[in-house]
């Protein structure tokens, strides 16, 4: 499945709303928790992957 956002900001809120819930679901579903976690990463790390670099004199 791959879902495509128009804005990055959505992918980073989606990213902070899985990690907010797992945060609050740790106690009871620790699997869950760690699941939520581990889509937050794979989408924060595709966000990067595809965020432009900086160029020369302009700082990251």
């Amino acid at each position: 499945m791959q879902v495509t956002f128009t804005d990055p900001h959505d992918a980073a809120r989606v990213v902070d709303a899985l990690l907010e819930q797992a945060d609050h679901i740790e106690v009871n579903t620790p699997m869950l928790a760690r699941r939520y976690r581990a889509i937050a990463d794979d989408i924060g790390d595709a966000l990067d992957r595809d965020l432009p670099k900086p160029g020369p004199g302009q700082t990251p």
